[in-house]
């Protein structure tokens, strides 16, 4: 359906006189222009979400503190209520084949931040396939540490471990393999 409205110069949906309306868009731009914000995205600030509930804390991991002082949003989630056994990392049997379907209805504090988080039955089934043992970190500080090395658009210069070619890469200092450059690599693989 055709919106069937025909209003020019609005601005937020409400309708000005043509000279109004362009007095206005020129102060907005001016503004705009001097606090640097013409051309720009919207500010993180005015995102519905909370940073550290977003991707942009794995890509680009900030403090609560460093959040706040750029005006991003910061959300703590309140723990709910649970009326079941509560495990202490140190409580949770190191081998998998000493857990036993109880697990399932319990919550397990992570060791590192000591939020609380649960065993699912298909997780657990998986551990068991795998003679994995069950983690004792949450899962969302599980992610962030699989994804601590990577630097996404954090580029840096480093050697070619063979060569020693200078080639940009994208990852943190922390990562501990041998990097090669593509010719190096190419004939290690190939």
């Amino acid at each position: 359906m055709r919106n069937s409205c025909k209003k020019q110069f609005c601005i937020l949906n409400k309708q000005y006189s043509e000279k109004d309306y362009w007095n206005l868009v020129d102060s907005i731009k001016t503004k705009m222009f001097q606090d640097g914000e013409y051309g720009e995205f919207f500010s993180l600030s005015f995102s519905p979400f909370a940073y550290n509930g977003s991707m942009a804390q794995i890509s680009f991991p900030l403090t609560e503190k460093e959040a706040k002082e750029k005006g991003l949003n910061w959300v703590e989630s309140p723990f709910p209520e649970f009326q079941g056994k509560v495990l202490k990392a140190q409580e949770v049997p190191k081998n998998i084949k000493d857990v036993s379907n109880e697990i399932l209805d319990c919550v397990i504090l992570c060791e590192k931040t000591g939020k609380p988080f649960r065993i699912t039955k298909t997780e657990l089934e998986f551990y068991r396939q795998h003679n994995l043992p069950i983690p004792i970190i949450c899962p969302a500080e599980r992610l962030l540490q699989r994804f601590s090395w990577i630097g996404f658009l954090n580029f840096e210069e480093t050697f070619c471990h063979k060569c020693k070619t200078k080639i940009p890469v994208n990852y943190r200092g922390n990562f501990k393999e041998n990097i090669y450059c593509e010719s190096c690599y190419l004939s290690e693989v190939v």
